[in-house]
């Protein structure tokens, strides 16, 4: 019974929030902008950069970075991680098999 509340509460508190804001409506004329991110197969793993970072944490902190960077801009951004995000490590990868469908 307290998670069917829970439920309920979560989902009044959603409504409330999302008919709070502002609803953007489209201009004729206007001009809009946005940039797509993509990444795709990179099985969790984000290869080391010329700064020596690398991983699932130095990936948000460059979508981050970029997000960021077009918000100031007033740039709208999709982000989009498709597929396997943390199937495997990179040796793993391209020396094995894919493990869930090798069986």
């Amino acid at each position: 019974m307290k998670l069917l509340q829970r439920g309920v509460a979560l989902a009044l508190l959603t409504t409330f929030t999302l008919a709070s804001e502002a609803a953007l409506a489209y201009e004729q004329d206007k001009t809009y902008k946005i940039t797509v991110l993509h990444t795709n197969d990179h099985h969790g793993h984000f290869w080391r950069n010329e700064y020596g970072e690398y991983g699932l944490a130095a990936q948000k902190t460059l979508v981050d970075g970029i997000r960021k960077r077009l918000r100031l801009k007033a740039v709208a951004c999709c982000y989009f991680p498709v597929a396997t995000l943390t199937l495997a490590c990179p040796s793993l990868t391209y020396r094995m098999p894919n493990l869930i469908f090798a069986a």
